[in-house]
């Protein structure tokens, strides 16, 4: 009568050792796999461009603002719309703080079916760029005349924005 206890509270606690033994085993072998996953995900990192990330080409605002002038101009032209301006926005007062976008001012002429081919290959390109503060106005209100008909134009306006790969700050 008061050996069946003790054997039985022996026996769980045998048998909870050996669980946590097994899970110590498993812990142990996903921690050995974890410093060969990190170097791999460093060589992978190493490998990937920061235009393969989605950030703009070039060492300065000024260059990556040229670089997003270019890529406007053939996404709107290869779509079928018309070019009217385009502005590069001034940035902040220290021309090196790279964590601030770089920005366009965009005006352009094209039909519905042109804004939406635009302004989804502007998003979902790369670069990654953004667009904010779209304005667009149909001009066909103030071309009517009786008997034609009225033309599918719109007066498209947008700020786009950019962002440069982040530099590492060097010690000296």
């Amino acid at each position: 009568v008061l050996v069946a206890p003790v054997v039985a509270l022996y026996r769980e606690y045998h048998e909870d050792i050996a669980a946590e033994e097994e899970r110590v085993v498993r812990y142990e072998r996903v921690a050995g796999k974890f410093k060969q996953i990190e170097g791999q995900l460093a060589q992978i990192d190493r490998q990937i461009s920061g235009q393969e990330r989605g950030y703009l080409k070039g060492n300065t605002r000024s260059l990556a603002a040229a670089e997003m002038q270019e890529h406007v101009k053939r996404v709107v032209e290869s779509n079928g719309g018309r070019l009217n301006s385009i502005q590069i926005l001034p940035g902040k007062e220290n021309e090196e703080d790279q964590s601030a976008p770089v920005s366009l001012k965009v005006q352009m002429t094209g039909s519905t079916e042109t804004v939406q081919k635009v302004f989804y290959n502007l998003e979902s390109g790369l670069p990654r760029l953004f667009l904010d503060q779209v304005y667009l106005r149909g001009r066909a209100g103030y071309q009517f005349r009786p008997g034609r008909p009225q033309a599918d134009e719109l007066d498209i306006r947008f700020t786009l924005q950019g962002y440069l790969p982040a530099t590492t700050p060097q010690a000296g």
